[in-house]
């Protein structure tokens, strides 16, 4: 799948926002099929673009969770504390 760079920037902001690989195929006018298949794939650019732009709004997400939870939020603690436990579980020999 051959795509133009304003493809690729767009495919990143759309996944900042967490609009789906369908709703982002569907945009920037490629087949979803495709599209999709290289997400599930984890290959190529469009991989690239989804995950990075993802990653930087959950980033953004979570500190915006992790400030709500320091400041003495108990609703942003105890999501603090979910996403914890569940990187916690992801590591080796981790308790």
């Amino acid at each position: 799948m051959q795509l133009t760079d304003d493809q690729i920037q767009e495919i990143e902001q759309m996944a900042e926002l967490f609009f789906s690989p369908e709703d982002i195929a569907e945009n920037i006018e490629v087949d979803p099929q495709k599209f999709i298949l290289k997400i599930q794939l984890k290959e190529g650019p469009a991989y690239k673009a989804f995950r990075k732009g993802w990653i930087t709004s959950d980033m953004k997400l979570r500190k915006s969770i992790a400030n709500a939870a320091y400041n003495g939020s108990s609703p942003a603690q105890g999501m603090l504390k979910q996403l914890q436990d569940k990187t916690k579980a992801l590591i080796p020999n981790e308790t």
